[in-house]
């Protein structure tokens, strides 16, 4: 913030005028108050929510689905793993030596 204020102070080269921020800020307009839906608009509301809630309840159970499918592949590949270690009884650690 103070270099605001220094750069303020000193003068500038060159001809091209300072902008100011008050030229730049625009007028906001006013909207239009909020109005109460008539019944048939709330019906369509109401069937829009529902449609959208059944979409994301079955986008829901298609991810849990893939979730569980994922679990179970890792299960699997944690069983493979804990095989091989077993065979490899010999090798407990990552250094190798030469």
């Amino acid at each position: 913030m103070s270099s605001d204020l220094l750069f303020s102070v000193l003068p500038r080269e060159g001809k091209v005028p300072i902008a100011h921020d008050e030229l730049k800020v625009q007028k906001v307009e006013k909207e239009a108050p909020l109005r109460e839906l008539s019944d048939e608009e709330q019906e369509l509301h109401l069937e829009e929510r529902d449609a959208r809630q059944q979409q994301q309840s079955q986008n829901k159970k298609k991810k849990s689905a893939l979730a569980t499918d994922n679990s179970e592949k890792s299960a699997e590949q944690d069983t493979e793993l804990k095989k091989t270690d077993e065979d490899d009884k010999g090798f407990k650690h990552l250094d190798i030596y030469v």
